[in-house]
């Protein structure tokens, strides 16, 4: 994708621990959010509809035993035994008081608010009328208060069990509503979880696939090409743009295949100037041995033939000049060939430094990749935080449970009474169940949180073994920049080798052009001395083979560096 390939290698690799980040904190705060929604639940139901449950059942109880007591009372006829009836009495007025009173307090609906004002008002009608009983009873007039019993308790005792039974249909009614409301938070939880999940795996395992084709695609690209470089091959191309680090080492591969291009090929063209000249000096060397040895034969008949000597002398001054234009050519031209291979040891050393930045770069991702295992190894510490939570909740639930287990005990001992309470214990008893089986499918998402953060370790460790294998293709790049510029060193020996043999052969052209003048100037002035040009013969037949000799070592040299530059494809 292009707006990966313009960003460098360490923006390509924080946007995918970015992305893993915030995946994984998503899958976090998704759990984390419902696993205090589950424990605010929870508390809630505890508070609000277990508790009531418990305390209607209390005033259940305490209501069965008053009757029970009533009857008692009007059973007995031993007055100190009435006396712990009425004391008992008492304390049972003052439980169901103060149970009322925390009923009242709790977070009932309109509804069990409505009906527990009516139970109130009813219980006040019924303790206006109960010294109707209790008095005769006192007194012993037992049949008397059994009287008053039938007539002014038991109906209102009715009435008033089923404001109680009301209750407990309400609060059952409630607490089923509130599980199916916990059930229904459940599944959309699972639902948002998984998809949470996958979403992130999907989005990390595309963005890591493509972050890692875009940077060891190229350095495999790169790798191959500075292998057929070093085979000789300056044709090859990096076709890789980017604007990353793996796009400047393409451009400076590219920028230094350009160089080395140009020096193979001005190498080449001087090594065919340097043969082609080298042939023409030779010649031109044995020409001028001739026609020195012609001199020295035809010294004894200079006189006679001056002016045929003078023609030959000017023959010889045209080819030295023209020898010297062919030295200061060639000289010329080696000066031109060793700047351009300075100019590419210049790139060679460019582009081992561009080696050693992305090495560089290289260590830092390694490093970054290593910062993204810690966060992931901290993000199981939350899970591991998460999961402490789910077992309060469990705990909760069997608290709940136990709480459950002991209303259903009181139920039974209410007998006939406490038989709706018992199904409102056993529904309690179903939702505890019921959140206990919600904490073992928290537990098994936390699992598979657990389980996702073990695969996303797994894919640092890929991440880093690609990084790995990164920098080893590019320490083999350097390795190859270094044979490079190891080649570039022994062309420049070459070519400096080069330069001083011409320089030596300018040197000897001078002095043989020089040799020249001196012997055309005794021609015009031969009556004057022949022993002269005799001499200055000599000197020009010894120049003349200094001449050839380093003709023959240039002509050598430059075989041979035709040699080395056709080993190179330009």
């Amino acid at each position: 994708m292009n707006i990966f390939r313009n960003l460098t290698i360490s923006r390509k690799l924080h946007i995918l621990i970015m992305v893993s980040v915030l995946s994984l904190v998503g899958i976090g705060s998704v759990g984390y959010s419902y696993v205090k929604s589950t424990a605010e639940k929870s508390n809630a139901m505890y508070e609000d509809r277990v508790k009531p449950a418990e305390w209607i059942g209390v005033i259940l109880r305490n209501s069965t035993m008053m009757d029970a007591s009533l009857l008692e009372l009007m059973l007995t006829t031993d007055l100190k035994q009435k006396q712990e009836i009425m004391s008992r009495m008492g304390k049972i007025v003052n439980e169901i008081n103060q149970t009322i009173q925390k009923l009242e307090n709790s977070h009932l609906t309109p509804q069990e608010k409505k009906v527990l004002q009516a139970y109130t008002s009813s219980l006040k009608e019924l303790r206006v009328v109960t010294p109707l009983v209790v008095d005769p009873a006192k007194q012993n007039k037992n049949a008397e208060a059994y009287k008053q019993y039938n007539q002014q308790i038991k109906e209102r005792r009715d009435n008033i069990n089923q404001y109680l039974d009301e209750l407990k249909l309400l609060n059952e009614k409630e607490t089923k509503k509130i599980n199916e409301q916990n059930n229904e938070a459940l599944n959309k939880a699972t639902i948002l979880m998984i998809s949470t999940i996958l979403a992130s795996l999907i989005l990390s395992i595309s963005i890591g696939m493509i972050i890692s084709r875009g940077i060891v695609n190229p350095i495999n690209d790169i790798k191959r090409l500075l292998a057929q470089a070093e085979k000789g091959d300056f044709t090859v191309k990096g076709k890789y743009q980017s604007k990353d680090e793996v796009g400047d080492l393409t451009t400076s591969f590219n920028d230094m295949i350009k160089g080395l291009h140009r020096v193979i090929r001005k190498m080449s063209e001087t090594s065919q100037q340097v043969a082609a000249s080298s042939e023409e000096l030779s010649a031109s060397a044995q020409q001028s041995s001739q026609a020195s040895e012609h001199i020295s034969t035809s010294i004894q008949e200079l006189a006679a033939g001056a002016d045929d000597q003078v023609h030959s002398i000017a023959e010889s001054t045209q080819v030295m000049k023209e020898m010297v234009s062919y030295t200061e050519q060639i000289a010329e031209n080696a000066k031109i060939a060793s700047e351009t291979v300075y100019e590419t040891a210049d790139k060679s050393r460019e582009g081992e430094e561009a080696v050693q930045k992305v090495t560089e770069q290289m260590g830092t991702i390694n490093a970054n990749v290593q910062g993204l295992s810690n966060v992931v190894a901290g993000l199981n510490e939350r899970s591991n935080e998460i999961g402490k939570m789910n077992d309060v909740i469990t705990d909760i639930a069997a608290q709940t449970n136990l709480l459950a287990l002991n209303a259903a005990i009181e139920a039974a001992r209410a007998g006939e009474q406490g038989r709706g309470f018992s199904v409102v214990a056993d529904e309690v008893r179903k939702l505890a169940e019921q959140s206990a089986n919600s904490a073992e499918q928290i537990s098994q998402l936390i699992n598979i949180i657990h389980s996702d953060n073990d695969q996303a370790l797994e894919s640092m460790k890929s991440t880093t073994h690609e990084v790995e294998e990164g920098l080893q293709i590019v320490r083999e790049a350097g390795d190859s920049f270094k044979q490079i510029k190891d080649s570039v060193k022994e062309v420049v020996a070459q070519i400096e080798h080069i330069a001083l043999t011409v320089k030596q052969l300018s040197e000897g052209t001078s002095a043989v052009s020089q040799a020249i003048s001196s012997v055309n100037e005794t021609a015009e002035n031969a009556a004057a001395s022949t022993q002269t040009i005799s001499a200055a013969t000599e000197e020009q037949l010894a120049s003349m083979e200094e001449i050839s000799t380093s003709s023959t070592a240039l002509a050598k040299m430059a075989e041979q560096l035709q040699d080395l530059v056709i080993k190179f494809k330009v």
